[in-house]
């Protein structure tokens, strides 16, 4: 698992923060998503910014007070922190500050998020009232998601742009040897191997049973997704020809 940044909630920012019923709830580590319909929410590059976004989340400071009574005085101590937190300003913002992401406007923000809140993939998380101003915080419903459907998991276009990405890495890191015309057959293989995989997401989420909520699960996940494909022949064919291809070939 990779390193894990950790967030939150007491922050000057939300000093004040009125809740909602939903924000006083605790934020699940993780969530399978299993219906398609809901997975399909996903399918929009806003939605799907806006919940990136809110994963990265935003930096913040915290602020504590201290009274000495020996010197009678106060001590304030303050110290950068990150909340997942966000309100619409500050998801805006991110978005035009941060290359990893796409732009989302305004007006974007406030169309789709009430498409995520009706998915159950964000919650409003609370009210801060500064003088006149009302500023509205939204926050997702779990840390992590992982989808079993949809087109973000299946899509042709998508698995491609994935495969390419983990080519292009293991080219950097890795001296395999690998020429252009190897990473590209490389990449198609990849492909046809994700496919299979991809079929055994749905059946391998209903086996899930009861509340998922340790992050672990998604290495034990991805294991038992593998173990099934063992059984497609045609799998292990693949696997085979991707070890011809980076330790034989090359070498």
């Amino acid at each position: 698992m990779g390193h894990e940044i950790t967030f939150t909630k007491e922050t000057d920012s939300l000093e004040g923060i009125e809740l909602t019923p939903e924000g006083k709830k605790p934020q699940k580590e993780l969530e399978f998503v299993k219906e398609a319909s809901r997975a399909e929410v996903l399918d929009d590059p806003v939605r799907l910014e806006i919940i990136k976004i809110l994963r990265q989340g935003i930096e913040d400071t915290q602020t504590r007070r201290e009274f000495n009574e020996e010197t009678n005085e106060t001590i304030i101590r303050k110290k950068e922190v990150r909340r997942n937190i966000m309100s619409v300003t500050e998801i805006v913002k991110i978005s035009k500050e941060n290359d990893r992401f796409n732009k989302v406007t305004k007006n974007q923000a406030y169309y789709h998020i009430p498409k995520l809140i009706e998915a159950n993939f964000v919650i409003k998380y609370g009210t801060v009232e500064t003088g006149d101003r009302t500023t509205d915080y939204y926050r997702r419903t779990s840390q992590s998601f992982v989808l079993t459907r949809g087109r973000l998991v299946t899509g042709e276009k998508e698995v491609r742009e994935r495969t390419k990405k983990h080519v292009k890495l293991l080219s950097r890191v890795f001296d395999l040897g690998l020429t252009e015309e190897n990473k590209e057959e490389l990449v198609k293989l990849l492909v046809q191997a994700e496919e299979i995989i991809n079929d055994a997401r749905p059946k391998m989420a209903e086996k899930i049973t009861g509340d998922v909520a340790d992050k672990e699960v998604i290495d034990t996940w991805m294991w038992l997704l593998r173990a099934y494909a063992f059984g497609d022949e045609e799998w292990v064919h693949l696997q085979k020809k991707m070890h011809n291809l980076l330790f034989e070939e090359n070498s």
